[in-house]
């Protein structure tokens, strides 16, 4: 009987052990699916003109401000709301303020490599694998505009191009071939875009081009689309832009026709998650935050890796 009695306890024992050693494999179940849903996460990218962003007090138009400490502050504020995963940038003088915004401890910073107050860029965050490319130089041809920025990023083993760009401003709607000094300067830089786009749908990778075009793209000109859009090859290779049909409701609307773009191939437009485009709205409504802010806000859409 004694002995009846042993064996039971020995093998109800191992069953309690086999129980556990079971429970625990089971608790770690968790976080193996927090790092497969980590992997498959969307990625948001996004684009934001910080207007004049610079702390020079010298060099600058008359009507420049430069930014306070507050001001800095506030718009890091912004950049955690925006919680973007890349973030094209544009008037930006330099990594330093770039980095006021974007904070180092979040984001590398890739800039053009240029001396211009007004700089473009990307803010990638840490822990995103991505590859910088040349500066496309030949968007500034007179040396007074903005180069484009050009990185390759890894999304999960998939390679995604994008161009960061801030494009002439002052020939919003007007013809492109307009005797206009704005409309002029821009009609140099489109075959440039049209160029990287070719180059790009024969490298056979999605991409995306992102940043303020200074174009409403909506003005058709003898019964074609806007002549920009044109210009670019937009049409023969169906980009589409993520603004398209929308209204900014930027600083209450004053200008609902939008001028920043996110603009798709569409092998990525086939990775953006529906529905995911978002316009960030400053609470503040003042003159005086607007000069602290931006005349601009971020807009960004998400893809899955």
């Amino acid at each position: 009987m004694r002995l009846i009695f042993c064996v039971a306890f020995v093998a109800l024992l191992s069953a309690c052990v086999q129980q556990e050693q079971s429970s625990s494999t089971r608790q770690s179940s968790p976080k193996a699916e927090a790092q497969t849903q980590q992997a498959s996460a969307a990625v948001k990218l996004a684009t934001w003109n910080l207007e004049w962003l610079t702390t020079r007090r010298q060099g600058l138009p008359p009507n420049v401000i430069p930014r306070s400490d507050a001001a800095f502050a506030a718009l890091q504020g912004y950049a955690d709301r925006l919680n973007g995963d890349i973030v094209a940038f544009q008037e930006v003088d330099g990594p330093e303020n770039a980095a006021r915004v974007f904070a180092p401890g979040k984001y590398a910073i890739e800039i053009a490599d240029e001396e211009d107050v007004q700089r473009v860029g990307f803010a990638i965050r840490k822990g995103l694998s991505y590859k910088r490319n040349p500066d496309v130089v030949d968007l500034d041809p007179t040396g007074s505009l903005r180069r484009g920025v050009d990185v390759t990023i890894d999304l999960n083993g998939r390679s995604m191009r994008l161009l960061a760009v801030h494009l002439k401003s002052g020939c919003f709607n007007k013809p492109v071939d307009s005797a206009e000094a704005a409309c002029q300067s821009l009609s140099r830089q489109l075959p440039v875009l049209r160029g990287w786009i070719i180059d790009r749908s024969r490298e056979g990778v999605p991409f995306a081009i992102l940043g303020d075009f200074n174009r409403r793209f909506d003005a058709a000109v003898q019964g074609r689309g806007d002549q920009a859009w044109v210009a670019i090859g937009a049409p023969e290779a169906n980009l589409l832009r993520v603004t398209e049909g929308k209204r900014s409701q930027c600083w209450g609307g004053q200008y609902p026709k939008f001028i920043d773009h996110i603009v798709l191939d569409p092998k990525a437009a086939s990775l953006a998650l529906g529905q995911s485009f978002e316009q960030l709205v400053y609470a503040e409504k003042d003159q005086r935050s607007k000069e602290m802010l931006s005349d601009h806000c971020p807009i960004s859409i998400e893809f899955r890796p």
